[in-house]
């Protein structure tokens, strides 16, 4: 019985025409229509139909098939979806979304792509590469499933896979072994994961500068002023040293680790040399020499 039928049987159980259940809210054309499998009520029709017949909405929309069915128990869940996910709770979010397994929706695989994206952010900075991958790949499939626009999303996914294979091949090495966070205790391994992302960032090349958007959108590089010396570094590949020195020394007001500050050194002499500022070029090469 599809929901017209059960809206026609009700009201004849309950001795009413169809003007007298249209009321004063739609017409009795509409109930007909509605009755005929012509029209397809509205949730804000059924919730008002079920109210003059008085039986409860989830009567006409108990249909596992029924695709109204389906939009009313989402509208119902959305507001709580939307709370999980703006709580960053993506675990407890995807559990709402699990409700609706099997149905396709735009929005709800926009929601479950953005959750997993998260989640394998989540597991790339606790070091498990596989879960990453896992939650990743999930992501960029869900990406694919919605007419939402997630060029974005995607390109952030693919990078981010990219970067994964990238450190799950290093840590498989022999290097790993003599990591500088290991062998080095004045180097936090919060600077080495950095310069690990800044290091697999210079192999790109022509790629550098979308790749590096992509990594501090991402919300990879939590250090100030390592995501300061990227930003510096972009500017000085567009050719815009003015902006790529206020940027450097930004980056050291934060007072990062000696890796870093060698890093913004280094860069601070090259762009003196280019302006012929000889004597400031001096100056950060000293600074940089003092370091080591």
């Amino acid at each position: 019985m599809n929901i017209g039928e059960k809206i026609k049987h009700a009201r004849l159980n309950a001795g009413l025409t169809q003007a007298e259940l249209a009321g004063d809210h739609i017409t009795r054309n509409m109930i007909s229509r509605i009755e005929n499998g012509a029209a397809c009520p509205s949730i804000g029709t059924i919730e008002y139909l079920a109210k003059r017949l008085n039986i409860p909405a989830a009567f006409f929309l108990s249909e596992e098939n029924d695709r109204v069915g389906f939009y009313f128990r989402k509208g119902k869940a959305m507001d709580e979806i939307r709370k999980k996910l703006a709580e960053q709770d993506y675990d407890a979010c995807l559990a709402l979304c699990a409700d609706f397994a099997g149905q396709e929706d735009d929005e709800l695989h926009l929601v479950i792509a953005q959750c997993f994206y998260e989640i394998a952010r989540r597991e790339f900075k606790a070091g498990r590469m596989d879960k990453t991958r896992n939650a990743m790949e999930t992501a960029l499939t869900h990406c694919r499933l919605t007419v939402y626009d997630t060029t974005c999303l995607e390109f952030l996914g693919r990078f981010c896979l990219s970067l994964t294979d990238a450190l799950e091949r290093y840590q498989k090495s022999e290097d790993f072994q003599t990591a500088v966070p290991v062998q080095n205790p004045t180097i936090s391994s919060d600077e080495w994961f950095c310069e690990f992302i800044f290091g697999f960032l210079s192999t790109l090349d022509s790629n550098f500068i979308p790749a590096s958007e992509a990594v501090l959108s991402s919300g990879l590089i939590t250090d100030e002023s390592y995501a300061l010396y990227i930003r510096a570094c972009c500017a000085m590949k567009s050719g815009e040293s003015k902006k790529a020195s206020a940027m450097l020394h930004a980056a050291l007001e934060y007072h990062g680790g000696c890796v870093i500050r060698a890093r913004i050194y280094s860069e601070l002499e090259k762009i003196s040399y280019a302006d012929k500022d000889f004597e400031s070029a001096y100056r950060y090469a000293k600074m940089r020499r003092d370091l080591l």
